[in-house]
């Protein structure tokens, strides 16, 4: 499914051979990933053990067997300091972040050369990973969302995340 490429970092310290077209960074978000309700609803950060960060996670399978990973951090000072992340796993146990949806805080976009300020989303993509840059570093500004939970609203919405007959509304 995908092509060898230079290596690459895909998370802190991990190298890795594998590039991700564009097209499959779409059909990874378009496949169909459940994540039962009550998972939603009990969703409760806890203290990381440098005590600066409240995380959360959960890995599951999509209807093609496909395996994501679902992160969330917050800063526990700076509550607009956040990231809801979805991270697809592949075959080597490689994380890839595929979508971050990031709170409040300046980014530049390398290959565009922007800066931009405020609630934004990132998304992994080929121009990015050829440069060499961080493979989700462009990002776009939002509107859409103004805590970690809304982004991660956002998220079940915009990644197809199935969550059954509920209605989000209530869980979120």
């Amino acid at each position: 499914m995908y092509e060898s490429y230079k290596r690459r970092k895909v998370q802190k310290d991990i190298e890795c051979d594998i590039m991700i077209s564009d097209i499959e960074v779409q059909k990874l978000i378009e496949d169909v990933k459940p994540i039962p309700y009550q998972v939603i609803n009990g969703i409760k950060p806890k203290v990381r053990e440098d005590k600066k960060h409240l995380v959360w996670s959960y890995e599951l399978q999509s209807k093609s067997w496909n395996t994501f990973v679902v992160k969330i951090r917050q800063n526990t000072i700076y509550k607009f300091d956040f990231s809801v992340i979805l991270s697809y796993k592949d075959d080597g146990n490689n994380l890839h972040i595929i979508k971050r949806y990031n709170g409040i805080h300046t980014h530049t976009n390398k290959i565009e050369k922007n800066k931009i300020r405020g609630f934004h989303i990132h998304t992994i993509t080929e121009r990015y990973q050829e440069k060499g840059y961080e493979p989700e570093g462009y990002a776009e500004v939002t509107e859409a969302y103004s805590d970690w939970r809304g982004a991660l609203d956002t998220m079940i919405k915009e990644c197809n995340f199935d969550i059954g007959n509920s209605n989000l509304d209530k869980f979120v």
